[in-house]
């Protein structure tokens, strides 16, 4: 069974993070992108 647990950012723009976890397999997915300030 996929067991996905989001971290943080959810809802805010540059900040997302989640783990994905089958059996004794965990992934850490940072997603998060920002743009730098012109």
């Amino acid at each position: 069974m996929l067991e996905v647990v989001p971290l943080g950012g959810l809802g805010e723009f540059g900040m997302n993070m989640l783990a994905l976890t089958w059996g004794e397999t965990t992934i850490v997915v940072d997603a998060g992108v920002m743009f730098p300030d012109p």
